[in-house]
């Protein structure tokens, strides 16, 4: 990682343009590079990446190899490890059949042109001792790196461990393994891992590739990959070939992409009960579905309809993400004002395990959905407030953790060498943040987004939720700003993200 020349990595990935514009948060190679100011603290709310241009394709892919490669390890012990300690999200049982086996592929069924891919996971093979021993040498050759003060891009597997590892399925089955035997240890290990590794992100260890630049790419150029490329360049060359095309591409072949780490467990939302509030869902209600797919699974009997777990369909659980709206300048400081009101964004398809880029990306396939894509934040909290016996789970766990990211986002921009202007005023900018939820509801920055005019705030036909939402977003921003301008008192629906409202993720 970038970390002892971040300087001149930031001055290289502005292109030319001087700092203090929205461009910092924006870009996602910008993005990734401001936050490593933070030292290591970005691992407590970002998934960790690695940026992938054209100037230094070999240093930031040798760090992710290794990545990769320790993770497969890390990956191996939570197998191990659940049959202890317990599965969030979907059940463990879908791993008992195992998916079709496919190399990752572009969006809107164009395959990955002209990559080498090495061999990946083989659900047919099993998880076999020699790899949970591996795995146990490699975790405690890991753990005296990070005690020596290295990260995880400085733990190396060897090409013999790598053969054991590289094959590796949570949908296989044991072969001639006790998992029982290796548990505890398997438990303390992966305990005794540090923030960075992220275990808590960990299933079957998958990456999402993903252009550096924002804008009008409604998902192209992302991929699902869950095993190694031969070359970077290759990486390089399809994000940009499968990605706007045009001037477009030609961007993003300059800005190049980012390999980050997926969120494998999301917190997944029950169609049902989103689209039917009238009807009382509650969560034994779902517990009961996933309750009998895994006994029809286990028992093996003949279904009229397939297992859901098998490939994600007819369980009506959906991936999404949470949109948040701020104001912000890039002055010094920076001023932020979050709006109280958005929602949340639903995937095309029923989430599924697999290698299914319209299940994992929620902006493919605006015109193929399975259902309502939009969702104000008021059914989305009464939903959770349903889900957990009357509990107000985004009032008091999401939108802290939400708050704080934004918080130390703009924290780690006002950090040396400082990315804002160089002045205490600046006019405030539309921006949309996206932030993502996990099983364990602890919640990940995915991107920022710059809304400039109308940009971002239509939709899709049909979606009339979010067209009612930013009809009152324009005319709250209005309000704010001649609040701002008057000295009058700030709109109820805007608050000001400050170090007074809240504890900061990091020291």
């Amino acid at each position: 990682m970038l970390y002892t020349c971040l300087p001149e990595a930031l001055a290289v990935a502005r292109r030319g343009d001087q700092c203090g514009s929205v461009k910092e948060v924006n870009s996602k190679r910008l993005l990734a590079l401001n936050l490593r100011k933070l030292g290591g603290g970005e691992f407590h709310f970002t998934p960790r990446s690695y940026v992938l241009v054209t100037d230094s394709l070999g240093h930031e892919f040798v760090d992710f190899v290794h990545d990769f490669k320790a993770s497969q390890a890390f990956a191996i012990l939570k197998y191990v490890s659940n049959d202890q300690s317990g599965c969030a999200g979907l059940p463990c049982s879908t791993r008992v059949e195992p998916p079709n086996l496919q190399l990752p592929e572009g969006t809107f069924g164009r395959e990955l042109p002209d990559i080498s891919w090495e061999p990946g996971p083989d659900p047919t093979r099993g998880v076999t001792t020699d790899m949970v021993r591996t795995s146990v040498a490699v975790a405690e050759r890991a753990i005296e790196v990070f005690h020596q003060g290295g990260r995880i891009s400085s733990v190396v597997v060897t090409d013999e461990e790598w053969t054991v590892l590289h094959d590796f399925s949570p949908h296989a089955s044991p072969n001639g393994l006790d998992v029982a035997a290796y548990a505890p240890q398997a438990v303390q290990l992966l305990a005794a891992l540090p923030p960075e590794c992220q275990v808590t992100l960990l299933e079957q260890n998958l990456w999402i590739l993903k252009p550096s630049l924002n804008g009008g790419g409604n998902g192209r150029g992302i991929a699902l990959v869950d095993r190694l490329p031969s070359s970077p360049s290759q990486l390089l060359s399809w994000a940009a070939a499968v990605g706007r095309g045009g001037g477009g591409g030609v961007n993003d072949a300059l800005d190049g992409c980012l390999l980050q780490k997926l969120v494998e467990r999301p917190h997944l939302l029950d169609q049902l009960l989103l689209q039917d509030s009238a009807v009382s869902h509650t969560f034994q209600d779902v517990e009961q579905r996933w309750a009998a797919a895994t006994q029809a699974v286990a028992e093996d009997v003949p279904r009229v309809q397939p297992n859901p777990f098998a490939n994600g369909g007819g369980i009506g659980l959906f991936k999404y993400n949470l949109r948040l709206w701020i104001l912000a300048s890039m002055a010094s400081p920076p001023e932020v004002w979050l709006y109280r009101d958005s929602y949340v964004d639903l995937a095309a398809t029923e989430f599924t395990a697999d290698l299914n880029i319209a299940s994992h990306v929620t902006n493919l396939q605006r015109g193929h959905r399975a259902c309502q894509r939009y969702w104000a934040l008021p059914d989305f909290s009464a939903y959770l407030r349903r889900m957990h016996g009357g509990r107000d789970l985004y009032g008091e766990q999401i939108l802290p953790q939400a708050r704080a990211i934004i918080y130390n986002v703009f924290r780690a921009l006002q950090r040396p060498p400082n990315s804002l202007l160089n002045k205490p005023v600046a006019r405030l900018k539309r921006l949309g943040v996206d932030v993502l939820i996990d099983a364990n509801h602890a919640v990940w920055l995915v991107e920022f987004n710059v809304l400039r005019n109308d940009y971002g705030l239509k939709a899709a036909k049909g979606q009339e939720a979010k067209d009612d939402l930013t009809r009152r977003l324009v005319e709250e921003e209005t309000k704010l700003k001649a609040a701002l301008e008057s000295g009058n008192c700030i709109p109820p629906t805007w608050e000001l993200v400050s170090d007074s409202m809240l504890h900061p993720v990091l020291d």
